[in-house]
């Protein structure tokens, strides 16, 4: 079918992802690996209002799909293009100026790899421009729910770094500035792909000069609160990489990037999933169907849990066994980094949704500023930590606590908003996990500690964590409706293989 073969093909996307990812850390070492990342992380900082605008294009996209008013598709498309091009001249001007600037006084790089430093940073911030002129078009394709082209032009991408990464190895020129370099060939081709895409489906991806005051407003309105939830979490993610590098050096920064791979493997099952509820949420708030809203909310907070749950038990249980698979040789912080944030990454998963409600609903400032303030308060806090000389992991562990209160603080903003019952949230989602995961960890854990040798316990373990996950989901985490649901799907699957 072709969900199973969408599902193949993300599979398949994320081991080459993994793959390459071990290639990558061969070739470049710890230090430069940790390097790239870090550099990468400092452009990506300026970005800080362009993401809080992509959310504001496909939200208005989806609403007026959802309102069908076609005629005003080319109208948002038009403006927001004109406005990702002006904030993508601004941030390589900024970014030459005071990225340059962070390079030679702030960040700590050796001195013997300060050039290659540089050229990194000057072909990442042109990967990141082209990214950034590629969001409009993106938002079209998700808000026509077009998923497909995101899987095969995302095959295409994967296979193009991994032939780049096979050449890297060959050529005899500093490791760090051809990587570099190779992204962002892949990213111009890739840029092109989605254009082409676009054009050839969506009759709205033309550019003209229009200009609505009221609309622009809008969106800018929209994207102002947005660039709340946008920093804060940008700020938690490379503001903290930045200081890690300063307190902790390069080679930690590389360990921190390992980890952070592994985990995007692990959480891209559940953004694919929500991405795909996106389109509906704004769509169903749009047409005032509040019951299917609120319907999406509950069974999607649940099953973005699920669908970590699977992978979560093997790699918090086997986490040394998986990254000596993956790695050989296994950097010191990884096993900690990998463990905190698979438990980070689990706690967010509820939160995913809940995103999605708040912006359909286009009043989102209260919820920015709740949320957001306490996302914001991760720099400050990892800040006096680590300069007090604790353990780099130390900062996620202030991340899952800040994340456990960003998640209440979601429900309750929610409550005002969409009139989200605490008490229905609890019953059909935040109970029904907690009786998944005690009753799927019993046999894992078993195994996890008896005397196998490894790699059987590791298979073991894999094994016995997918059918208690599955056993658990449908015995105490679906209702009747859902179980239902399940098993209409099973026989169709079972007929559709005769």
């Amino acid at each position: 079918s072709r969900r199973q073969r969408q599902m193949c093909i993300r599979d398949s996307i994320m081991g080459v992802n993994l793959y390459m990812s071990r290639l990558v850390l061969e070739i470049l070492g710890v230090e430069d690996y940790g390097l790239y990342n870090v550099i990468g992380g400092m452009v990506v900082l300026f970005s800080l209002l362009s993401s809080s605008l992509s959310s504001s294009v496909t939200r208005f996209l989806s609403f007026e799909l959802g309102r069908n008013r076609a005629d005003r598709l080319e109208t948002i498309f038009s403006i927001s293009l004109s406005i990702y091009v002006v904030l993508a001249l601004l941030i390589f001007i900024l970014v030459e100026v005071v990225g340059v600037w962070a390079l030679d006084n702030y960040l700590n790089i050796p001195e013997s790899r300060r050039y290659a430093a540089f050229w990194a940073l000057q072909f990442s911030l042109l990967t990141f421009v082209v990214n950034l002129v590629s969001v409009p078009y993106n938002a079209v394709i998700i808000a026509h729910e077009h998923m497909k082209a995101f899987a095969y032009i995302s095959i295409l991408e994967a296979l193009l770094k991994l032939v780049s990464v096979f050449i890297l190895r060959e050529l005899p020129f500093d490791k760090l500035i051809l990587y570099a370099s190779f992204l962002f060939s892949v990213a111009l081709l890739v840029r092109v792909f989605y254009g082409l895409y676009c054009n050839m489906h969506f009759s709205e991806c033309v550019w003209k000069f229009k200009y609505q005051r009221s609309l622009v407003k809008e969106m800018v309105s929209f994207a102002g609160w947005n660039f709340i939830g946008s920093s804060s979490s940008l700020l938690r993610s490379q503001g903290v990489n930045i200081l890690t590098n300063v307190y902790c050096g390069p080679v930690v920064n590389g360990s921190r990037a390992i980890a952070f791979q592994l985990d995007s493997g692990l959480n891209a099952f559940a953004a694919n999933f929500v991405q795909a509820l996106h389109p509906q949420i704004v769509k169903s708030y749009a047409s005032g169907d509040r019951d299917y809203m609120m319907s999406l909310l509950y069974l999607g907070s649940k099953l973005s849990f699920f669908l970590l749950l699977f992978f979560a038990w093997p790699l918090l249980l086997e986490t040394v066994f998986v990254l000596e698979l993956w790695l050989v040789s296994v950097p010191d912080h990884t096993v900690l980094f990998v463990r905190l944030l698979v438990l980070f990454s689990m706690l967010e998963s509820i939160s995913l949704v809940l995103q999605h409600v708040a912006k359909a609903t286009g009043r989102i400032r209260d919820y920015q500023l709740l949320v957001g303030g306490f996302q914001l308060l991760n720099l400050p806090i990892a800040y006096i930590l680590l300069k007090k000389g604790y353990f780099p992991e130390i900062t996620l562990v202030v991340a899952i606590i800040l994340s456990a209160m960003s998640l209440l603080a979601r429900l309750w903003v929610l409550r005002g908003l969409v009139g989200l019952s605490l008490r229905s949230f609890n019953q059909k989602v935040l109970w029904v996990i907690l009786k998944v995961c005690l009753l799927s960890s019993v046999l894992p854990i078993a195994l996890s500690l008896s005397s196998i040798t490894q790699p059987y316990r590791f298979l073991s373990v894999t094994v016995v964590s997918v059918l208690s996950v599955l056993f658990s989901v449908y015995t105490v985490g679906c209702d009747s409706s859902e179980k239902k649901f399940l098993k209409g799907k099973l026989v169709w699957i079972l007929n559709k293989r005769r």
